[in-house]
């Protein structure tokens, strides 16, 4: 799923409960239940190019700023992420690249 999302992918999914941290459904990452909804997604989302295009976008950010390796780490040395990354090779970023520590 994260590979999909940092590929800057729209990604379409089958519904799962308990999405991982930061994705909601219809902002950073589709969910469907059934094939026939899966067809009229994507039906809609190849007519709407700005929605799919900030779909990926926000997807790939959540996924670079909450599901890197060193995060998984620091959540199980301290029980919860203590950085946030904000990468400049997100093609639809328009951010600068920071890294917020939450050491303090």
């Amino acid at each position: 799923l994260m590979e999909a999302l940092v590929s800057g992918a729209c990604v379409f999914s089958d519904f799962m409960f308990g999405l991982p941290a930061g994705l909601q459904n219809g902002t950073s990452i589709v969910l469907f239940k059934t094939k026939d909804e899966l067809k009229s997604l994507i039906s809609y989302y190849l007519g709407h190019d700005a929605e799919r295009l900030d779909i990926a976008r926000r997807g790939r950010e959540v996924a670079f700023s909450k599901h890197r390796s060193w995060q998984r780490m620091e959540e199980v040395v301290f029980g919860k992420i203590l950085t946030e990354s904000k990468c400049p090779y997100i093609v639809h970023s328009k951010d600068s690249c920071t890294v917020d520590k939450a050491l303090h």
